[in-house]
Order: structure tokens, then C-alpha cells, then sequence
């Protein structure tokens, strides 16, 4: 590697490196390359008057490039240990067809931004704009069974993604015994499937289904967003009624792109005050938009624990009740045979549990939520009583995480804790945890 760095006059540096790398994971004729990147800063208030409003100000441009390689054993066939059949150890051919003409997967990206301060650095400002482009990503794309093989390694791809980010800061009370610090941040991220594998325009990125019912896929289209959710969904009108048929269940159409999982925008907020030696802060996180498909309302729903399968229907009679004798549910809707509205009842568990499995659409939702992550209370020990045991400092906080899920456009999930990021996996409930915490420096 090497690197080079160089100022002028103490408001403009320049930073260069440059990096090659040899992978023994990677076929001869394609184990070297070459990445590295270079960063410009140009401190612009240095050419200014000093003044106490505009303490400070600074243009940055970037540039880099970075390669990867992929573990040991992709590039030839090799037999696999399978434990021992009785005494005899074993060996099988494994399922993925390996790719003797591999090459490193490159990312290449450019970035500016702008850092100002202002009021003695009082009020922080943050901005920077992002544009990644990674080519050649060693992918496993699925294959027919008929091949032998499950699966086969490639290169394939550029993948385009663009951004924001901005930062806010704030020390609205500094006095010698109080202060207090505000500071937010949010950022935007398009992503975008340029190309894929010649001949090939779609990658499945993963799906899930039950035994007999159509997947959920997420797929990675060309020229499409990164992670789009294609499921079954209810056909709808012109108009967006609900089309039903003569059974009173809603018509389902497969195909219905539903959006990406990648979020619109992410960001926090954090707010901490120290008074004399007592500590306080809490941090708060949100997401606007993504799509989460989730497993939990379904399998209450289908099960019949969840609320919507219970209570008073609109004629005022149980939904469990037989639809003959007045219960059951409506599906508000337009017939498709004859254009009216929809007045056929349906049993709720034909619904919930025989019908919406095959509308996975349903179950996939708006991911927006705005959380409390984190809230501390602390006391800083008086270094008079921390020396007495020969320590520099001390504290002791009260901690509680999770404590509060201020809002989700999901009912009842809390998306933040989705153990999968567009899968919602039917996992437990998250925890909410408060602990004690000490801290000793010697």
C-alpha cells in the first residue's frame, strides 16, 4: 500500500492511497487488483475574517475504489466431508458448480460534503452526497434441479445507489456547571439495479411461502429498485375497489409489485445534559417507509388469535357465529361478475385461515416507526472519594433500553426488531431492559 498526504497553508490537504491486493481464493489470472481513492478538504473560513458567527467551514471531495475476494474452495470442484457412514468417513460433491473464471467484485464511489459551524460551535452542520456503483458481486444465482446442482457462483451485476446524509448539533445551554447537547441525523439511499447477467434481467434475493400457497419473492431486477417485493395481492378496479367473486371472497392475482424493503429515510436523535456531576440523555431512531412482510399476523390471523377474527361483525352478531344465522364478515369490495357492491358474508376462518394465505400482499406492510431506544440517568463519583481507592474515575448509571415504541404503522410489530430485513420471521417479541451499570478507571 501506499499513501500520500499534503497541505498547503493549513486549509487545504490533499490524501492519496493506493493498494494492491493478491487473492489465493481467486483464479491466476484474476487475483490481483487494484483499488485505492484519494480525499480533498478545503477549509474555506481560514480565507475569511474571524468572526464569532461563522467559526468555521470546510469542503470535502472524495473518491475510492475497493475490491473483495470470496473464501477458499469456489474457484475448482472439491469434494466436502460428510461426517462417517458407520466407520468409514465420508466425502460429498457439493450442490454449487464452481467458477473457474471468477474476478473480484470492484465498488467504486465518489462523495462530497460540507461541515460548518457556527456561534463558536454552538450550532454544528453536516451534508454530505454519496454515489456508490459496485460491479462484478460474486453472487449464487438458483438452478433447475435437473442439473445436478443447486446453485451456481458467478459475477454479475452493477448495482447503483445514491444518497444524503445530513447531521444537525447543538449546544443550546453551556454554562460552567450546566450543558446541554442536542443532535440529529437522518440520510436517503436509492438503489438501483443497472445490470445483471447477460440474458438473465431478474435475481431472486429470497421468498417464502407455506406448504401448497404461492412465495413471496424479492427480487433484483434490472432497472428496477434494489429488493422489490413481488406477492399475490387482491385485484382491484380502476378505481382501486377490491374485486370480488360470487362467493364473496376477494379475486387474488399473483404478481403485485409491492415496493423495496430499503426505507425512504433513517435517522436519530440523541439529547444528553450534565449538571455539575449528574448525567442524563436518551436516544430516539426512526425509519420512514420500506416494506415488511409479516409472519406473525399471519400465523394469528390464520390461527384465529388475532383480534380482527373476533367480535361483533357490522350487523352486530359474532363473526364466529354460522353466516346463516347472521354471522360471518363482509369483504368490502365490488362483485366482478355485475359491478355492484359486495353482500355476500364469509366464514371468518375460510378468510383468514383458507383465502389471505394466497394474498401475501396483505401481510406486507408499511415499515415507518419512531422508537425510544435508549434512556440513561448517571452520577459522576467525587474524586475525592474515587481516590480513596485508588481509581481515576468512577460512575454509576441507570440504563433502560427499548423502553418505549413510540410509533409503528404496524399494529402490534415492532420493525426495528424484525430479525430479518424484509422478513418479519414470526420471532418473539423484542425486550425492554433496564440494568444498572458501574464504572471504575484505575
Amino acid at each position: 500500500m501506499l499513501l500520500d498526504s499534503a497541505g498547503f497553508k493549513n486549509f487545504l490537504f490533499l490524501d492519496l492511497n493506493i493498494r494492491n491486493d493478491w487473492s489465493s481464493s481467486l483464479p491466476n489470472a484474476n487475483n490481483s487488483y487494484l483499488y485505492g481513492g484519494g480525499s480533498l478538504a478545503f477549509v474555506f473560513t481560514d480565507l475569511l475574517p474571524k468572526s464569532d458567527i461563522f467559526s468555521f467551514g470546510k469542503a470535502s471531495f472524495a473518491f475510492g475504489r475497493t475490491g473483495s475476494d470470496i473464501g477458499p474452495y469456489n474457484i475448482y470442484q472439491v469434494y466436502s466431508s460428510a461426517g462417517f457412514y458407520g466407520t468409514n468417513p465420508s466425502l460429498t460433491v457439493p450442490n454449487q458448480i464452481p467458477n473457474e473464471n471468477l474476478k473480484p467484485a470492484l465498488s467504486d464511489a465518489l462523495e462530497a460534503g460540507m461541515e460548518l459551524k457556527f456561534l463558536k460551535n454552538r450550532l454544528r452542520l453536516n451534508a454530505n452526497y454519496f454515489d456508490r456503483t459496485s460491479r462484478d458481486q460474486i453472487l449464487s444465482v438458483t438452478l433447475p434441479s435437473t442439473t445436478g446442482f443447486s446453485s451456481a457462483l458467478i459475477n454479475a451485476g452493477e448495482v447503483s445507489s445514491k444518497g444524503w446524509e445530513f447531521s444537525v448539533g447543538g449546544t443550546p445551554i453551556k454554562t460552567s456547571s450546566l450543558t446541554w447537547d442536542l443532535n440529529a441525523n437522518f440520510s436517503t439511499n436509492k438503489n438501483k439495479i443497472v445490470e445483471l447477467y447477460p440474458g438473465v434481467d431478474n435475481f431472486q434475493f429470497g421468498s417464502f411461502g407455506y406448504q401448497g400457497t404461492p412465495l413471496i419473492r424479492v427480487e433484483r431486477r434490472v432497472d428496477h429498485a434494489w429488493g422489490e417485493i413481488v406477492a399475490g395481492g387482491f385485484k382491484r378496479d380502476d378505481k382501486g375497489n377490491t374485486l370480488i367473486d360470487d362467493d364473496g371472497m376477494p379475486i387474488i392475482e399473483e404478481g403485485h409489485n409491492l415496493g423495496t424493503f430499503v426505507p425512504k429515510m433513517t435517522g436519530g436523535f440523541t439529547s444528553s445534559v450534565t449538571y455539575k456531576n449528574f448525567t442524563a440523555g436518551f436516544s430516539l431512531d426512526f425509519q420512514i417507509g420500506g416494506k415488511l412482510f409479516s409472519v406473525t399476523n399471519g400465523n394469528l390471523e390464520g390461527s384465529g388469535l388475532a383480534e380482527v377474527t373476533a367480535g361483533l361483525n357490522d350487523k352486530g352478531n359474532p363473526k364466529r357465529d354460522p353466516v346463516a344465522n347472521g354471522g360471518g364478515i363482509l369483504v368490502p369490495g365490488i362483485r366482478e361478475s355485475d359491478g355492484k357492491p359486495n353482500t355476500t358474508y364469509v366464514d371468518p376462518q375460510d378468510y383468514y385461515e383458507g383465502h389471505i394465505p394466497y394474498a401475501w400482499q396483505e401481510r406486507t406492510y408499511d415499515a415507518t416507526y419512531v422508537k425510544l431506544r435508549e434512556v440513561t440517568l448517571g452520577y459522576n463519583l467525587p474524586s475525592k472519594l474515587v481516590s480513596r481507592f485508588k481509581a481515576q474515575r468512577a460512575s454509576i448509571s441507570l440504563i433502560a433500553r427499548n423502553p418505549w415504541l413510540v410509533y409503528s404503522k404496524i399494529k402490534g410489530i415492532d420493525p426495528s426488531e424484525s430479525a430479518g430485513n424484509w422478513n418479519e420471521g414470526g420471532q418473539l417479541p423484542g425486550t425492554r431492559t433496564i440494568g444498572l451499570n458501574l464504572r471504575i478507571t484505575f
